[in-house]
């Protein structure tokens, strides 16, 4: 029983230096929470752009090894 805002304000005189702590490992608890989702959001985001140059650079392989043979074959063929 009694009033929890007593006990709050007997808090802050007795242990003022101990209250804050507290509230801020608190914060800082609540912080992490968003962080968590915001650390998911940030590493997919990276591997998106680390993703883009690979994917370019096979869609470039298979544009200078496979197709760019062909159309020189093809072009060859017509100039003959």
């Amino acid at each position: 029983g009694g009033n929890p805002f007593r006990k709050i304000n007997e808090a802050r005189q007795y242990n003022g230096a101990e209250v804050k702590p507290i509230i801020i490992a608190i914060r800082q608890e609540e912080s992490t929470m968003h962080t968590k989702a915001y650390c998911e959001a940030r590493k997919e985001f990276i591997n998106c752009i680390v993703l883009s140059p690979i994917c370019i650079g096979v869609s470039l392989i298979i544009a200078f090894t496979e197709w760019l043979p062909i159309m020189r074959a093809e072009k060859n063929k017509t100039e003959e």
